[in-house]
């Protein structure tokens, strides 16, 4: 069996190490159960899509998203 991180190129993905960092507009892992910091990121991309998200130049944790008021 292919462990899901071989074929995933998602920047934070749940077997991704915690230092990791992805920026708005980047993939989101698909890997179920969804986290919270996936949804996180979902939200981020549809304002990216929308041109609503202003902080495009940021980059964030995994941490980040799942505690930070973005």
């Amino acid at each position: 069996m292919i462990r899901h991180i071989a074929v995933c190129d998602a920047p934070l993905c749940n077997e991704s190490k915690d230092e990791a960092v992805w920026l708005p507009g980047e993939k989101v892992c698909l890997k179920a159960p969804m986290q919270k910091y996936q949804r996180v990121q979902r939200d981020i991309n549809e304002l990216v899509k929308e041109g609503r998200f202003k902080n495009l130049e940021t980059a964030y944790t995994r941490h980040d998203l799942e505690t930070q008021s973005i």
